[in-house]
């Protein structure tokens, strides 16, 4: 593993949440026409119960980015949440050599010392994950073509532990786009049903759609039904959250990998709701030396890709990004040397790293 680099600090200017994103103050939320009506439990990645919590901290004055990174593949699209007392991070793996990669996971109480967990999912990427109503865990990914090709396929595998056995990976939409590399799987779980938002093309087409899938039984198992292409801007890495009684994703915005928010603007109980967004933030990370890199033509830097929220206001009253980094974007087919970096806000809006 390696650590460490060179920071530069900015200092949190404290505003409101509602005020930044112009979303309904409480007062005003009591009156909204629908509830966002999520799952219990599915999107905190902090615990409401202090006992959930355990033991868990973050000590912000001892981090340095990047708080994980390996000497021999690179790691991204990393997922983060707090389970049991232990932050679990769960992120792509990707080798210049012909080992496989993956989806690996690695466990730590203060987010400075990291165990690895034996690989559980091989051949998969991009993971996210939430948590369904009957308390299992899921974790989307995207699956390779055994044959080689570029074709991918969503899944997700469950279980009850994530320090134990999950199930093997279960297709998601089966039977759609299967001539097409379909990844990214974002799940929103709701009392209106489950909702999945996922980008198509191969890697280097030009134009690679995004998409949103409804299942009204709100298992991933489906069935499901193809809503459309939702009015965003080109990006990938999706993840729903609720924010104020609102419905948000975060993406990374192509070509520049900026961290952006969008606030749904409709009905969430009308799924062709889930089409219509409103961008009201995006998150200007500070650069430090590790993660620099500057691109080819049509990327301009690689300061903050796959980023992915995590509200632990519960916990010490802040929001932390995680999010990959690299000083160039060379190796690893153009990906770059990556690692996995954190900042952290007040406000969403102005944004400091650590101290290191």
């Amino acid at each position: 593993m390696r650590f460490g680099g060179k920071h530069r600090r900015l200092v949190a200017v404290v505003i409101t949440t509602s005020a930044l994103l112009g979303l309904p103050t409480p007062a005003s939320s009591a009156v909204a026409a629908k509830p966002a009506a999520p799952i219990p439990g599915a999107h905190e990645c902090v615990p409401k119960s202090k006992a959930d919590r355990g033991d868990a901290t973050i000590p912000w004055d001892e981090l340095s980015n990047p708080i994980l990174g390996f000497d021999d593949h690179m790691i991204k699209d990393q997922t983060l949440r707090l389970i049991n007392g232990e932050w679990h991070l769960f992120y792509s793996e990707r080798f210049e050599t012909p080992i496989p990669g993956g989806t690996g996971h690695a466990v730590s109480t203060d987010l400075t010392s990291w165990t690895t967990i034996e690989k559980q999912f091989p051949e998969q990427g991009s993971p996210d994950i939430t948590r369904a109503e009957d308390a299992r865990y899921f974790l989307t990914s995207q699956r390779n073509d055994p044959a080689g090709t570029e074709i991918n396929t969503l899944a997700y595998n469950a279980t009850t532990d994530p320090n134990g056995e999950w199930a093997p990976p279960a297709q998601l939409i089966a039977g759609e786009f299967t001539d097409e590399r379909i990844i990214d799987a974002g799940l929103a779980h709701t009392k209106y049903g489950m909702f999945l938002m996922f980008k198509r093309g191969l890697h280097e087409d030009i134009i690679q759609p995004i998409a949103v899938a409804h299942s009204p039984s709100g298992s991933p198992d489906g069935p499901w039904e193809i809503l459309g292409e939702p009015d965003l801007s080109f990006a990938e890495n999706f993840q729903f959250f609720v924010l104020n009684g609102k419905w948000h994703v975060l993406t990374t915005k192509i070509s520049v990998h900026i961290p952006t928010l969008y606030r749904l603007t409709g009905d969430p109980s009308d799924p062709e709701s889930w089409l219509h967004w409103k961008e009201v933030a995006k998150f200007e990370i500070p650069p430090e030396d590790w993660n620099s890199g500057v691109g080819p033509a049509g990327i301009g830097y690689e300061t903050a890709n796959s980023a992915h929220l995590c509200d632990a206001r519960k916990l010490d009253g802040y929001w932390y990004l995680t999010f990959a980094g690299s000083t160039e974007l060379d190796t690893f087919e153009g990906r770059g040397h990556a690692s996995i970096g954190i900042a952290r806000s007040k406000n969403l809006k102005k944004w400091e790293v650590p101290p290191g």
